[in-house]
């Protein structure tokens, strides 16, 4: 009994990695869009801005 108790504690370990692990790379893949989303955003503002700084009201 104890052998079969330790083998199921192991495959629930291994069952428990694996769910975190694609838990962690899922976000990780969410950050990453995020960023990379908040950076286009913040590069689309700042050159918005100077452009109309420098006299173009309508110019982007």
């Amino acid at each position: 009994m104890r052998v079969t108790e330790r083998i199921m504690e192991r495959i629930i370990e291994r069952i428990m990695e694996r769910i975190m692990e694609r838990i962690m790379e899922s976000v990780r893949e969410s950050v990453r869009e995020s960023v990379i989303e908040g950076v286009r955003e913040s590069v689309t503002v700042s050159v918005t801005v100077s452009v109309t700084d420098f006299g173009g009201e309508n110019c982007r």
